[in-house]
């Protein structure tokens, strides 16, 4: 990848934490390009050469949030070896890529406001993750949503959003414990 292009996409992951900066600490109708570039320490242009628009910097966030949950997502499942996890594998691998989702960040908790509050945005991330939860049914070897691979998905999910919202139900226990699955995934 050359300097240009590496550039380019450091700038628009800075204008995506100064989005998700201002959601967090002003709220979602306080995000505006101009507030944006003030808190990316850029020019309107600047911001407006990425994001034409309100709705592009809500798309980058969700677009953002997919491409790094798949990407963890598949290192996970490069680290549980088949002959030992066989089948379980899709969901295991899930549920521990959730784990890894950064909820400090202010990113996520954008996007969730987002997801909430755009419809464009809710229809993306919904598309990506009926994709995901088809994949883990696919594993599964159930045409519905009771399969325990599905369940345990659906679980960490659930408390992803949780966590996201502050109410941590399990918070004396350390995360590791709560989701993440079995320490020794990664021998074989």
């Amino acid at each position: 990848m050359d300097a240009t292009r590496q550039a380019g996409i450091a700038v628009r992951r800075r204008i995506l934490v100064a989005a998700a900066e201002v959601v967090t600490q002003q709220g979602l109708e306080a995000l505006t390009i101009d507030a944006v570039a003030a808190t990316a320490g850029l020019t309107k242009g600047g911001v407006l050469y990425h994001y034409q628009h309100k709705a592009d910097i809500l798309r980058g966030l969700a677009e953002a949030f997919i491409e790094e949950f798949e990407r963890d997502w598949e290192q996970e499942l490069e680290l549980m070896p088949p002959r030992r996890f066989g089948s379980g594998r899709v969901p295991r691998s899930y549920v521990a890529a959730t784990t890894r989702v950064n909820t400090s960040d202010g990113l996520s908790a954008a996007l969730l406001a987002a997801v909430i509050a755009d419809q464009a945005t809710r229809r993306l991330l919904s598309d990506r993750v009926q994709v995901w939860y088809q994949r883990v049914v696919q594993e599964d070897g159930r045409e519905h949503l009771g399969g325990a691979g599905v369940q345990a998905c659906l679980a960490a999910d659930g408390y992803w959003v949780l966590t996201l919202l502050g109410l941590r139900p399990m918070a004396s226990a350390p995360e590791s414990l709560v989701l993440a699955p079995d320490d020794d995934r990664r021998r074989g």
